[in-house]
């Protein structure tokens, strides 16, 4: 009786044995896959993010940006940032002088530089050119109760213009347009405040913070930038520069779309360029310097 109580008792637990072990077997199983699995991924090889080295100039010469270099530089810094994680890129920056900005590109220092190189028919030739990141081109500026706009509607009326500027727009397009040359953002705004002139055409960005500041209220820009001006990257025409500059363009219209562009250029102190259905044609070979009066 014992001996059959013995072999009851045996029973039961050579089931739990029996289980465990299977147990044990499966969980070896499920690791020696996932480690199979792993050492497969790694041998097949993973490729890396591309990369990129883009050179600026802190200063931002040229052009003038007012007290606005320091926000430009952060404003830039995040908009990069921002475009890498959107691409699964890596962006390298690196600090260098305007005036030999060019030659180490060329000489392959950098894969891109950040600069306001205009993208003119001989440039072109030699560099990609991104997208602008930021606007720089003449814009015009009138009443706050105006409802001029355009340049064309500006036929036969007085524009103010700063003394020693250069129009790089096809001015040809208006013939019948009188300049008045001012020596001074204020002195040509306050003309303009008065109704001495019907207009006045300065560079994008200090027109915004006249028309934010001093002017608020009683002017405004009524066009978009009048020609492709801008800070934009600079590539060289290989194949590394147009996938920068491709990714770059690609990266700042989802920014744009989402809204995260207008909320970064809003947090350094920058605005949006007005957008309209026709901007005026731009002609970049062709200038006129407006000389002092």
């Amino acid at each position: 009786m014992s001996g059959l109580s013995e072999s009851l008792l045996e029973y039961p637990m050579m089931r739990l044995r029996l289980k465990w072990d299977r147990i044990f077997i499966l969980i070896f199983g499920i690791i020696a896959l996932l480690i199979a699995c792993t050492l497969l991924f790694f041998k097949a090889g993973v490729a890396p993010s591309p990369s990129y080295s883009i050179a600026k100039d802190y200063s931002w010469y040229p052009p003038e940006l007012q007290d606005k270099a320091s926000s430009m530089n952060a404003f830039s810094n995040e908009l990069l940032e921002a475009i890498a994680r959107e691409e699964g890129i890596k962006i390298t920056l690196w600090t260098a002088h305007s005036p030999t900005l060019e030659s180490e590109l060329n000489s392959g220092d950098y894969d891109a530089i950040l600069t306001a190189i205009r993208p003119s028919q001989m440039h072109r030739e030699k560099f990609e050119f991104s997208d602008s990141l930021y606007a720089l081109g003449p814009v015009l500026v009138v009443k706050e109760d105006s409802h001029i706009p355009s340049l064309q509607q500006m036929e036969g009326k007085t524009v103010g213009i700063l003394a020693e500027s250069f129009l790089s727009f096809n001015i040809n397009q208006y013939p019948s347009l009188m300049l008045k040359t001012y020596h001074s953002p204020q002195q040509a705004l306050s003309a303009l405040d008065r109704d001495q002139v019907d207009g006045v055409l300065m560079d994008f960005l200090p027109a915004h913070l006249y028309i934010t500041g001093a002017f608020a209220g009683r002017l405004k820009i009524a066009t978009p930038p009048l020609n492709e001006s801008g800070l934009r990257i600079v590539a060289k025409k290989n194949k590394p520069g147009a996938d920068l500059v491709e990714h770059f363009n690609k990266g700042l219209r989802t920014l744009k779309n989402n809204g995260k562009y207008e909320k970064l250029l809003r947090k350094w102190g920058f605005y949006p360029e007005i957008e309209q259905e026709e901007k005026v044609k731009s002609t970049f070979g062709w200038e006129l310097f407006i000389e002092s009066i």
